[in-house]
């Protein structure tokens, strides 16, 4: 794992904008520098829209994503578990977006799901089950590490108890 002391040599972070700049070449396995894109900020993006950078130092290379770069920077350890970003883009990590979160936090904040549910609420997947006709749809919720769940016949049955385990668990408003 890159400690704060290496990734200061090479990256600087504005906590206001969240952009995160690289400000020394790189040193590669075979001791050349590479200064590609120094002075430049890093916004390498992956396919599910995080952004990341990589650097090599002393023969060792790492991959690293921007929000958990920009939180080492900041605060100069690394999270104990993940970094969330509050207003759910995956590109904005200003420090003030940023913020420590256990996995259940971390998926209680997602802003919108992915795949073939995408354009259902989140908790609410559509299934199909051998042997029976049609569609259903399955209901998750994590409680403390346990996993809850039901499918339903009816899309709005599926909503309204997902809506009703928000409440009752969590005593917030489903998303």
């Amino acid at each position: 794992m890159i400690t704060n002391e290496i990734a200061s040599i090479y990256f600087s972070y504005n906590p206001e904008s969240g952009v995160i700049t690289r400000i020394a070449p790189t040193i590669r396995k075979n001791g050349r520098s590479h200064s590609q894109g120094i002075g430049q900020p890093c916004e390498a993006i992956m396919n599910n829209g995080y952004l990341y950078t990589s650097i090599s130092h002393e023969g060792r290379k790492w991959r690293i994503l921007a929000h958990r770069l920009a939180w080492l920077l900041h605060y100069g350890v690394h999270p104990e578990n993940q970094v969330d970003h509050i207003n759910g883009k995956r590109d904005d990590n200003r420090v003030s977006n940023l913020r420590a979160a256990t996995n259940r936090e971390n998926q209680c904040n997602r802003h919108k799901k992915v795949g073939m549910s995408k354009d259902l609420p989140i908790g609410v997947y559509r299934i199909t089950r051998k042997g029976r006709p049609g569609i259903w749809y399955a209901v998750h919720l994590e409680i403390n590490g346990q996993r809850k769940s039901t499918s339903k016949r009816c899309l709005q049955a599926a909503i309204e108890t997902r809506k009703d385990w928000e409440k009752k668990y969590f005593n917030r408003e489903a998303v």
